[in-house]
Order: C-alpha cells, then sequence, then structure tokens
C-alpha cells in the first residue's frame, strides 16, 4: 500500500488529507524537491480522482486539495526545479479546469494555473 492511500470499507481510495499535508508542507517551504518525482504522480492522480459509491460521485475534496497542492508548488519552487514536471500538471490542471464536474474545482484547477 502506498503513503498516500488509505483503505475504507475494503477499498483503497486516494486521501484528502494526503493531499493536504502535501500541500501544506509545499506551501512553508518543507516540501523537497528531491521529492517531486514521487510527489507529481500522486497530484495528478488526484487531480483525476473521482469514485462513485452507491449513487454518490465522491472524490470533489481531493480534486481541490490537489489544485492547491499544485498551486504550492508554483509557489514553493524555482522554475528549473519543476521544469521537467510542468507539462504534466499543466494538463491535468486544464483538463480539470474545463471538464470537471463542480465549479469549485474548475474554478481552483483555474487559479493554480495562473
Amino acid at each position: 500500500k502506498q503513503w498516500y492511500q488509505r483503505r475504507v470499507r475494503g477499498r483503497s481510495t486516494l486521501s484528502l488529507l494526503g493531499c493536504l499535508a502535501l500541500a501544506e508542507l509545499g506551501r512553508h517551504g518543507f516540501l523537497r524537491p528531491e521529492w517531486l518525482p514521487e510527489v507529481v504522480p500522486v497530484l495528478i492522480k488526484a487531480l483525476q480522482y473521482d469514485e462513485k459509491r452507491g449513487n454518490l460521485i465522491i472524490g470533489a475534496n481531493v480534486r481541490d486539495s490537489a489544485c492547491y497542492l499544485s498551486w504550492s508548488f508554483a509557489r514553493t519552487f524555482d522554475p528549473d526545479q519543476i521544469a521537467p514536471f510542468v507539462q504534466d500538471i499543466a494538463s491535468a490542471l486544464i483538463l480539470a479546469t474545463l471538464f470537471d464536474k463542480l465549479v469549485g474545482v474548475r474554478r481552483a484547477a483555474s487559479a493554480a494555473f495562473q
């Protein structure tokens, strides 16, 4: 099991708290540049997270916290440190900005992209 996942009712889900913790670490400058190869795939996965449980579709809070994480990347790291990951992050943010179901997530992705 990965450090960013947890088990809920026998299913593995992406953790909202994991994304928020990473975002706060990044915002305060505690997220190290050498961790980016491990963190960026988690960010991409969280920006696309959507899980159906019965009649409900959950995951908006995870996608919103992933937008906050990408926003914190832009303010924490130098452009040359994040340059290898910019294309993947930008693509995921544009998809969230254009096609997410919830307007709040679309706005958060748009703000993170700017």
